[in-house]
């Protein structure tokens, strides 16, 4: 049950976390704005669309939370913090990405 509640808190820092970055990379002013896609609503996606979309922003959530739950009370508070550390890196990297490659 406590292991639930700390994937949980987890999942719920991932899901400021991923908030943070999309609004820090959203409303920073780039070179170009020109984005190439054009499904600017989720009314105007496919299917396919939505569902990329709620994976693009639940995944690194759910690894978030998952590792939260795996980490408590099995692994020192260094390791834990040097892996949340990372996962955090690479978050805000990979969504540095997408922001750029959309641009």
């Amino acid at each position: 049950m406590r292991r639930g509640a700390v994937g949980f808190a987890g999942f719920v820092l991932g899901l400021a976390w991923v908030w943070c970055c999309l609004y820090s990379l959203g409303h920073m002013n780039w070179a170009s704005s020109s984005a190439r896609h054009s499904c600017v609503d989720a009314g105007d996606c496919s299917w396919l669309g939505v569902a990329s979309a709620i994976c693009y922003i639940l995944a690194p959530p759910i690894i978030f939370g998952v590792l939260t739950g795996a980490a408590w009370q099995r692994w020192t508070a260094r390791k834990w913090a040097g892996w949340l550390l990372a996962l955090s890196l690479l978050t805000a990297l990979f969504y540095a990405i997408m922001a750029v490659s959309e641009r």
